[in-house]
């Protein structure tokens, strides 16, 4: 099992991991019992402080037990890991074994909510190595720095850009296209990964997986640390994804995968404050009721009905619980108030 350490957190300061959160006591040193998968470790000096985390991958089956060991800088109000806490004054870390009393166990109750969130992040988690680590706050720059496409090709009429704006196949393209550059530019991986990460894409089903990670990942990012960086990232994914109309059915397993995706999304964002008279994400009205009728008229259109079975349950549930949590009507025309995403401003 592993093992996850933070040393010098004060009392009083807050330790989560994934979907769960501690207020520390005074000999709160970590969690045990980590199962393998995608985990974002984060922390803050209470309530109201900055929030900051790490992401790190888990193994199914690890060739020898992991420890991972991180300090509270106070100073900047962060996790380091503690080689770098320590300003490399040598002293040695506290034995694992001593600490792990001391540890809460990993909180198995919100483990399936967070492998639903996280599904397709950790499926691509050869892709996404250079992820791991990395220091992040609420005011951090969205990870994926790679600009999103526009919404219509260069050089386009005016006609033309009024169509590529109703319906975002193009883009839609451009984004599957260029997926695996998005996860390794910044870092120069690509020594790590292989040159077919440098040409365009062409795997289909590797591709929309890559994409549907970083939407899902721009989310845990967006909620978990209030990151507004990720939270725009995730809102200019949705904007290109929920408009596609011509491509819906030959793309169609992602969109069902898609869906699958928000499900989980929405049911976090209520659990997160939105039952508490939070208002929902600017924009996301609008993008859910593109969605819903791109999606049905693409079920009527197919002459087989697989499609419409698929999707037939998600969409349910999407539209129950948009209604529940904000009184929403996903099966009519957007009206003045659904205010509007464009990624093209």
């Amino acid at each position: 099992e592993s093992l996850v350490l933070v040393s010098g957190l004060p009392a009083g300061a807050e330790l989560g991991i994934d979907w769960y959160t501690w207020t520390c006591g005074p000999a709160f040193s970590g969690v045990r019992a980590v199962p393998s998968g995608v985990h974002l470790l984060h922390a803050s000096a209470g309530p109201a402080g900055l929030r900051c985390g790490r992401l790190f991958w888990l193994d199914d089956q690890p060739s020898e037990r992991v420890v991972l060991r991180y300090k509270w800088c106070p100073a900047e109000e962060c996790l380091l890991p503690y080689d770098d806490a320590d300003g490399g004054s040598g002293d040695p870390a506290p034995a694992a074994a001593a600490l792990e009393a001391l540890c809460a166990p990993y909180p198995e109750k919100t483990l399936k909510r967070w492998r639903d969130l996280t599904s397709f992040a950790w499926s691509q988690r050869s892709r996404l190595i250079w992820l791991t680590d990395r220091a992040l706050d609420s005011l951090s720059d969205c990870l994926f720095a790679a600009p999103l496409p526009p919404g219509h090709p260069a050089g386009c009429p005016a006609s033309e850009i009024t169509r590529h704006r109703l319906d975002r196949s193009w883009a839609l393209a451009e984004l599957l296209r260029h997926s695996g550059r998005q996860f390794t530019a910044e870092d120069k991986t690509f020594d790590i990964i292989g040159a077919a990460a440098i040409a365009d894409n062409d795997d289909d089903e590797d591709s929309e997986a890559l994409l549907l990670a970083e939407l899902q990942l721009s989310f845990v990012l967006a909620v978990t640390l209030h990151n507004s960086a990720c939270l725009d990232r995730w809102l200019g994914l949705l904007n290109h994804l929920c408009r596609v109309r011509e491509a819906l059915l030959s793309k169609r397993r992602l969109f069902v995968n898609l869906l699958r995706c928000l499900l989980p999304q929405l049911i976090a964002l209520s659990s997160s404050g939105a039952e508490s008279s939070e208002p929902a994400p600017v924009g996301l009205r609008a993008l859910l009721i593109d969605l819903w009728q791109n999606c049905s008229i693409a079920a009527k259109e197919d002459s087989s009905g697989a499609f419409g079975s698929e999707i037939a349950g998600p969409l349910d549930a999407i539209q129950a619980l948009a209604g529940r949590l904000w009184g929403w009507r996903l099966d009519c025309e957007e009206d003045e108030d659904a205010a509007d995403v464009d990624a093209d401003a």
